[in-house]
């Protein structure tokens, strides 16, 4: 399958690495030679995931960055950090996504008739907002490198919200 392209070279900053998909893509990422900026806010989930990689990739191939998306000064200043360290960002994927009882997700809290506005803030922040200001930082980069492509990761639930 590592025929089909090359992603040797590239640099790959993944949001929600640790997440069900997440740990996929970053999967997938390196078996095609990307270089991967693995993002979560879980830093034993960080370093399982890196452990898991380099049974089959060089340890160089990943660099880890734990940031809460929900605090977004902070999750600002660590973005500009990772700006600083690198020489090109050449693919951001945004893929984080809260799913927890606190956007409501998979819980009745969630549900439209029990929403409450601070959850719908909540669940907004998480599938919006984190997508949007990760492009507001890196989008201008990428155009100001040449080049670049943002990915979001939606998802089915967006339409059909799981019931249980």
């Amino acid at each position: 399958m590592n025929n089909l392209f090359s992603l040797e070279n590239k640099t790959i900053l993944l949001t929600g690495s640790t997440g069900y998909l997440g740990k996929y893509f970053a999967r997938a990422l390196a078996d095609f030679g990307a270089r991967i900026l693995l993002v979560g806010r879980n830093q034993e989930k960080l370093d399982a995931l890196v452990a898991d990689l380099k049974k089959n990739h060089p340890e160089g191939q990943f660099a880890t960055y734990l940031i809460d998306q929900y605090d977004h000064e902070e999750a600002k200043k660590q973005y500009e950090k990772i700006i600083e360290s690198e020489k090109k960002i050449d693919v951001l994927i945004n893929n984080a996504f809260d799913f927890s009882k606190k956007t409501g997700f998979n819980d009745p809290s969630g549900r439209w008739e029990n929403m409450t506005y601070e959850k719908a803030l909540t669940m907004f922040d998480s599938a919006f907002y984190w997508a949007f200001q990760t492009t507001q930082i890196f989008g201008p980069v990428m155009k100001k490198q040449g080049g670049g492509s943002i990915i979001n990761i939606g998802t089915f639930h967006a339409d059909h919200p799981p019931l249980k």
